[in-house]
């Protein structure tokens, strides 16, 4: 599937480039009857002028009353070329690059899988579907959407949650085959290596702040070269401003925003251990904590168990040592914080788990 092909074409803009040149200018009339009154008035000087040095030397020799004549002449063409001012203008016209920058979404729902896949289905092969972070490192890694955009464009990868991070790489614009023709082993030297997307884009945010940070990404990148963010994410904004005022900030600054949507369209019911938070270390007989968090979609206000297992060594297996019974979120993936309280009883390694 071509991603790229639904982007607008006008995000095309300016080429990377900068052209000077000089030009010989006049302080000339703007209007025709501007016109006609500077060549009237010429004409009536230049004759007046002939007229009297010819009559005041009309007692000299020929040769004098011509050498006379152009010599007043030589003034009045030195009077009419400061009278035009002709001057030299030196103009440099400089094109920046196009940008583009990409938002990807990285809070924890990013985690579920791309398509929707049927609780009944019992193939290994239907439940392998990628996750929605998945799919956009394919498409930022394997598809031609990069390199089309960096044809035109210089193309900065951002990441969003509850707060903005970026830019985590940034594409410089690529000059076009025809207008530089390099040798093969120069273009696979200058070509940069790919960043490790898996890497940079780990879905781990609690929120998904959308109209938000996309707001503080317009007012930190806006400008005339800007052309648009195209947004990968997988749902609207839980947390933060509404997404109606990062658009109003998108039409004033005159920023196309383009969303790339991940996910199937019905959301499913899941619920998951986003985290675990415990001490690595404990003095004996000290109590501590160990906290889960928990997020569901699609179960609101429902009840679900949650249970502590512990295991030390020697044991194949780990027992239960504490049930909770919680009354999830009634709105979608709201994180909800489970505590056990454990004062260890003896000493050693000891191993919790949560599910």
């Amino acid at each position: 599937m071509s991603y790229f092909a639904s982007l607008p074409a006008s995000l095309i803009l300016a080429a990377d480039e900068t052209t000077a040149f000089r030009s010989i200018e006049y302080d000339t009339p703007s209007s025709g009857w501007g016109w006609l009154l500077l060549l009237g008035g010429l004409g009536l000087v230049l004759l007046l002028s002939f007229r009297t040095v010819w009559k005041d030397s009309i007692q000299l020799p020929l040769f004098w009353r011509c050498w006379l004549a152009v010599l007043r002449l030589g003034v009045l063409v030195a009077l009419i070329a400061i009278v035009f001012n002709p001057h030299e203008r030196t103009q440099k016209m400089s094109f920046r690059p196009s940008r583009v920058a990409v938002l990807v979404d990285t809070s924890l729902s990013m985690r579920h899988p791309n398509q929707l896949v049927a609780a009944n289905t019992s193939s290994p092969a239907s439940r392998n579907v990628a996750s929605r972070m998945e799919a956009v490192e394919k498409l930022l890694a394997d598809s031609p959407l990069i390199k089309d955009l960096q044809k035109n464009h210089q193309v900065s990868v951002y990441s969003f949650d509850k707060t903005l991070v970026g830019p985590l790489h940034v594409f410089p614009k690529q000059d076009s085959p025809e207008n530089t023709a390099k040798p093969a082993s120069e273009a696979e030297t200058s070509i940069p290596d790919q960043p490790d997307w898996n890497t940079l884009l780990q879905p781990q945010g609690l929120e998904t702040r959308l109209g938000e940070l996309l707001g503080q990404l317009i007012r930190e990148i806006n400008g005339s070269t800007l052309s648009g963010i195209i947004i990968a994410t997988d749902g609207a904004s839980n947390a933060g401003i509404d997404l109606l005022s990062a658009n109003e900030a998108a039409k004033e600054s005159k920023v196309r925003l383009i969303p790339l949507g991940l996910g199937s369209p019905v959301r499913p019911a899941n619920i998951q251990i986003s985290k675990i938070i415990a001490p690595t270390d404990v003095q004996f007989g000290d109590g501590f904590e160990i906290t889960a968090i928990v997020q569901a979609v699609g179960m609101p206000g429902k009840n679900i168990t949650i249970e502590l297992l512990r295991k030390v060594p020697g044991e194949a297996e780990p027992a239960i040592v504490e049930t909770r019974d919680v009354l999830l979120p009634t709105e979608d993936s709201l994180p909800l914080d489970i505590k056990f309280e454990r004062t260890p009883a003896e000493e050693g390694e000891i191993s919790y788990v949560v599910r």
